[in-house]
């Protein structure tokens, strides 16, 4: 039985490790997955163990830390070092079904903090690196693995809720390897948050995949961290299922408006998850279930299902008197 505090310390061996709990996700909840995991590595916490760590506790990032403890056997700490030995982070988030039955990050994605609002000397670290690629966060979040879960409504949700969701997919994050179009997105918006700073006027408005949000505990807090913005998340996704399917990961992303989803058949099917349960106030509002005979990946069925219009009522019976 191989041990997790080995694993840890090799990037390769993290590598493999991911590959096998991808393996096992088949729409297993989080507590299934960890009960399999367990059967085969050394060295990680029992759920008795995670129940007397994390049962009284709903602060956000509840599920990141129960991901750490769970398959890599590490508490969580404030410590500036990378999550794992080898240099990797774990991150975790939630993906929510959209009213047209697409999916997309329900959240952003914390780096790092990098000030706070009451002294803007304390984002040296940004004022002094011009290049985003060279600036504390980028260095400790270059290669990140992120878990990715069904979504539930709510917020602060309760260690059995979290134990109990799905996992979706797990993304491996390599920054310094991103496609040129998006490395210049995010240098750009780099850049507009400099600017900000030094005009001490610090916002999210007109950022695209990394923004500044308030970080810290209760309302109004001053601290500020660096975040990929759930957009940005939804477009890694996809670039890890085009990479994994050797597809090109435009062709997965919808865009309307300003948001962006990825196809529902490109995310559930090809990583072979079950269904992702749609919130109760869009379950009416979704596509019906499609007819056996139908090719579930059709796009021709599914444009007519969510085109399709009922008659109006008073049209009915008019046409109805007309037949008799």
């Amino acid at each position: 039985m191989e041990g997790i505090a080995a694993i840890v310390k090799d990037c390769l061996a993290v590598d493999r490790y991911k590959n096998h709990i991808l393996s096992l996700l088949s729409g297993c909840s989080l507590r299934e997955i960890l009960s399999k995991v367990r059967a085969h590595y050394d060295g990680l916490p029992s759920e008795a163990d995670m129940h007397a760590e994390f049962n009284k506790r709903t602060d956000k990032g509840l599920f990141g830390k129960i991901i750490e403890y769970g398959f890599f056997g590490q508490k969580p700490n404030s410590k500036s070092t990378h999550d794992l030995a080898c240099g990797v982070e774990i991150k975790a988030c939630a993906f929510k079904v959209l009213r047209n039955g697409n999916v997309n990050a329900k959240e952003r994605q914390t780096l790092g903090n990098c000030g706070n609002k009451n002294d803007y000397s304390t984002f040296s670290n940004i004022i002094k690196t011009p290049d985003f690629s060279k600036s504390s966060v980028f260095q400790k979040c270059k290669r990140f693995l992120l878990f990715i879960r069904e979504g539930n409504p709510g917020k602060n949700l309760s260690f059995e809720i979290l134990m109990n969701a799905k996992i979706l997919f797990i993304i491996d994050v390599d920054l310094p390897h991103l496609p040129p179009e998006v490395k210049t997105i995010l240098d750009d918006d780099y850049k507009i948050i400099r600017e900000r700073i030094a005009n001490q006027s610090v916002t999210q408005q007109s950022l695209q995949y990394l923004h500044t949000c308030s970080h810290g505990s209760g309302h109004g807090s001053t601290n500020m961290a660096l975040a990929f913005t759930p957009k940005f998340i939804t477009i890694l996704t996809a670039l890890n299922l085009a990479k994994l399917w050797n597809r090109p990961y435009e062709g997965m992303l919808v865009q309307k408006g300003a948001s962006i989803s990825l196809n529902r058949a490109d995310f559930l099917v090809k990583t072979e998850a079950t269904e992702i349960t749609a919130p109760r106030r869009f379950k009416r509002k979704c596509p019906p279930p499609e007819k056996p005979e139908e090719s579930e990946e059709s796009e021709e069925s599914e444009e007519t299902e969510e085109t399709e219009l009922q008659t109006p009522r008073r049209f009915k019976r008019k046409r109805t008197e007309e037949l008799l």
